[in-house]
């Protein structure tokens, strides 16, 4: 069973469960919310995966314990345009990866050069 479906690949609904519903909603909420913050606030400038979750967390407005990268990354209008590795960071650690809203991309995309 995966999302209330029987199967990914034969999508039918299962009955209502009650209060499961409810749940739903708010989780869904809670990450609009989440994306409504973050795009706001990544709009000036990219920044990092671990720049936005603790920039969450100073803000703490009940929008706490999301998955940062997850939310970002079902959202269209957010853009990865690429990794960096911070200071510090030692060993096998993967590197964060970097965000933009698809404006910021689209206003500072650099021209493609044209043939001569």
């Amino acid at each position: 069973v995966q999302n209330r479906y029987i199967s990914a690949r034969h999508p039918t609904l299962i009955g209502p469960v009650a209060g499961f519903d409810i749940v739903l909603e708010r989780r869904d909420m809670d990450a609009e919310k989440v994306r409504e913050i973050v795009r706001n606030y990544i709009s000036e400038r990219p920044r990092n995966t671990a720049e936005i979750a603790a920039w969450l967390n100073r803000h703490d407005d009940g929008t706490g314990g999301s998955d940062v990268a997850a939310i970002l990354e079902s959202d269209g209008s957010f853009v990865r345009i690429g990794t960096v590795r911070t200071s510090g960071m030692t060993g096998n650690s993967p590197p964060l990866s970097e965000w933009a809203t698809e404006k910021w991309v689209q206003h500072h995309e650099r021209a493609k050069p044209g043939k001569k």
